[in-house]
């Protein structure tokens, strides 16, 4: 009686931790880590429930626990062995630092242009993409008024494609560097009595990359975009 209200306590206390330690783990995102957090305190249940029934006294036995254990952790660990090998796998960042690019900075990135236009009220207030910030900087230090413009808070601001649409329709922006609105965008601006004015001012261009050892070298471009097209379907 007493090993069982032992065993009950033992299983009571590692239930309570498991789930402190998986909740914890599930808020910072590390639920790759989650099959081991749970099969970790079963192997020590389990343990713990042989020692006490000496069930392990014996040198094959015990072998053979610590052989199934090993196996539990080893498949428990396949999870976050994947992600760490591919969070070690250089990448290259595809978003820029935006504030290197903002207008006024001594030393930033800008280009420096000469323009005609001078604006001095009535600034407009810009958004866009943010592969289009360093653009749309450069056409703020050419036209307005020297002055601070941090990238997000002040008449130059720079979001993603889509919160910059929402920001154009909702009316707090009044112009915005972006791709081409999609169907959803324009659905959008519609139903509050708005369409967009839209000044094409360059071309979006795809490039592909390929695997080195990759043989196919005569693809055409209808392939490439009847490929894409049945991808996104």
């Amino acid at each position: 009686m007493l090993k069982f209200i032992q065993i009950v306590s033992i299983l009571i206390g590692l239930s309570f931790v498991t789930l402190m330690v998986a909740f914890i783990i599930t808020l910072s995102g590390g639920l790759h880590l989650i099959y081991l957090v749970f099969t970790i305190p079963v192997c020590l249940f389990v343990w713990i429930v042989c020692s006490m029934f000496k069930w392990t006294n014996t040198k094959k036995r015990r072998g053979l626990l610590f052989g199934v254990m090993g196996i539990a952790l080893l498949i428990a660990a396949i999870k976050p062995i994947q992600h760490y090998y591919k969070m070690s796998i250089p990448t290259v960042d595809a978003e820029i630092d935006v504030t290197v690019y903002q207008p006024f900075v001594p030393g930033n990135k800008v280009v420096k242009n000469k323009a005609s236009l001078r604006l001095t009220e009535s600034l407009p207030r810009l958004d866009g993409a943010t592969a289009m910030y360093p653009l749309y900087a450069a056409f703020v230090e050419a036209t307005y008024p020297k002055g601070e413009y941090p990238p997000y808070n002040s008449r130059v601001q720079v979001s993603r494609t889509p919160e910059a649409y929402q920001n154009l329709i909702a009316g707090d922006v009044d112009l915005i560097f972006a791709a081409a609105p999609s169907t959803s965008q324009e659905w959008q601006a519609e139903k509050e009595g708005l369409t967009f004015d839209m000044t094409p001012i360059g071309r979006e261009a795809f490039v592909f990359f390929v695997h080195r050892k990759n043989k196919i070298d005569n693809l055409t471009l209808e392939q490439v975009k009847k490929n894409i097209c049945w991808r996104n379907n």
